[in-house]
């Protein structure tokens, strides 16, 4: 394990080069390095202006990232949790790879994949994550209507988040909601 929390590592594999960056490094540094020359691929927790975060666009970073492809003709960063491909105007490429599982509500609805990268190749390969817990709702509409199997809500429920949403108006008779039979059962 090589821990990069001050300089750069700059390492040469089957004739790629790569540069893995340490967190908030300032590219400013890179004009201190001799002999600098942009590596083929930058890996960073880079932080940049106008990257989609959950409901907004990120804002107030001294970056843009057209600014960061001094690190890395192709970038990977980390830093925000969605996971995006961006171009900047030359046509170069961030892969925003983002958290490697859902972290929050934010993420509902979202796939999270973990990925391998041929740099021989330069094939970048995503394989969603099953394994770790989803955050999942449950909509009482939809329940109401049967539309959930009994192995649909086994999946949905099993070791993930769950919110019900009550998204319709419904009847209580006697203090107890009415629900389909099918769901009322001991199961």
């Amino acid at each position: 394990v090589i821990v990069i929390d001050q300089d750069p590592l700059f390492l040469n594999v089957n004739k790629t080069t790569f540069g893995l960056y340490p967190w908030e490094y300032d590219i400013s540094k890179i004009k201190e390095i001799d002999n600098y020359i942009t590596p083929d691929l930058g890996f960073g927790h880079f932080e940049m202006n106008g990257v989609e975060l959950t409901g907004s666009i990120s804002s107030g970073s001294k970056y843009n990232l057209s600014d960061l492809f001094v690190l890395g003709k192709t970038l990977f960063s980390g830093h925000y949790h969605g996971n995006k491909i961006y171009h900047d105007k030359e046509k170069r490429k961030l892969y925003m790879i983002g958290s490697p599982l859902q972290l929050d509500w934010g993420d509902y609805n979202r796939d999270k994949f973990i990925y391998t990268l041929d740099p021989v190749t330069d094939t970048l390969t995503p394989f969603t994550n099953k394994v770790n817990a989803r955050f999942e709702k449950i909509f009482y509409s939809a329940l109401e209507k049967n539309s959930y199997s009994e192995s649909d809500l086994i999946k949905l429920c099993k070791n993930n988040f769950v919110k019900f949403v009550i998204d319709v108006k419904y009847q209580i008779v006697r203090n107890v909601v009415s629900v389909p039979h099918f769901y009322a059962g001991e199961k």
